[in-house]
C-alpha cells in the first residue's frame, strides 16, 4: 500500500485541504438511497461509501463487505472497484473485509489513497456517536487543481511529508508534479520544477534514500 500512497498522497491531501476549507464546518446529510451528500445550503454532491470506522471495535469495514446493512450498489460500487484493483496488485488492505486500525493503516490514509486511485474530488468523514462513515465525492467530475505559487507548493510538500510517513519523498514529488501537469528535470538527486504559475524554478534536493533535504527557488541559475 505504501508504494501507491506515495504516488497519490500529495495531490490527495491538496484536494482534501481545499475541500474541507470550504465545506468542513457545514452541517451535513447523506442520503444512502440516492447517494447524495449535502452540506447545508452550500453544496450538494454525488458520493459513495468507502467504508466505516467503529469506535467500539477499533476496526475499518469496507462498504463492499458490509452486507448486513443492505447498502445499494449505488453507494458501494466505488469500494468494489477499489477491491477489484487491489486483487491484481496484492494490496491486502483493500481486499481484507475488516481490519484493526493502526497508525500505519487508518481510515484517513485509506481514504486519501482511495480518492487518488478513483480520481475523486475529495473524501468526507461523517462522524457520529459510534464512529464515522467515509465517503468518496464526485468521482465522475474532472478535478481542477488550484493555482499555487512556488512557496505554496514547497509548504504543501514539506508539510505533508512531515506529518505522513511517505517514502521516498522524491517519488512523491515527481508523481505530484506529473498529476499537476508541471514540467520538471531530474539531475541526480536534485529536481528542478517549472511552475506555470510562477516565473522562477523550484529546486528540491534529496539524499541517496530519496528524502527531501532542501527546497527553494532558483533565480538566474542560482539557488
Amino acid at each position: 500500500m505504501k508504494q501507491y500512497l506515495t504516488q497519490h498522497i500529495l495531490l490527495s491531501t491538496l484536494k482534501q485541504a481545499f475541500f474541507m476549507q470550504e465545506y468542513g464546518n457545514q452541517p451535513w446529510n447523506f442520503d444512502v438511497k440516492s447517494g447524495t451528500l449535502v452540506f447545508g445550503k452550500k453544496g450538494k454532491f454525488k458520493a459513495q461509501i468507502l467504508g466505516t470506522y467503529s469506535k467500539e471495535t477499533g476496526t475499518w469495514l469496507w462498504a463492499w463487505a458490509n452486507t448486513e446493512s443492505g447498502l445499494p450498489d449505488l453507494v458501494t460500487n466505488y469500494s468494489k472497484k477499489l477491491s477489484d484493483w487491489a486483487k491484481s496488485k496484492n494490496v491486502t488492505e483493500f481486499v481484507t473485509p475488516q481490519w484493526s486500525v493502526s497508525s500505519d493503516c487508518n481510515p484517513e490514509l485509506i481514504s486519501l489513497l482511495s480518492i487518488g486511485l478513483l480520481k475523486s474530488r475529495a473524501y468526507f468523514a461523517g462522524h457520529h456517536e459510534h464512529g464515522a462513515v467515509y465517503l468518496a465525492i464526485n468521482v465522475d467530475v474532472p478535478y481542477q487543481a488550484p493555482k499555487m505559487d512556488n512557496m505554496n507548493f514547497i509548504n504543501h510538500v514539506t508539510g505533508v511529508i512531515s506529518q505522513i510517513p511517505v517514502s521516498p519523498h522524491k517519488d512523491a514529488v515527481i508523481s505530484f508534479c506529473n498529476s499537476l501537469g508541471w514540467k520538471g528535470a531530474i539531475n541526480g538527486e536534485e529536481v528542478h520544477i517549472k511552475n506555470p504559475n510562477d516565473t522562477q524554478l523550484i529546486s528540491m534536493q534529496f539524499d541517496n534514500l530519496g528524502r527531501l533535504t532542501k527546497a527553494g527557488t532558483i533565480v538566474h541559475g542560482r539557488t
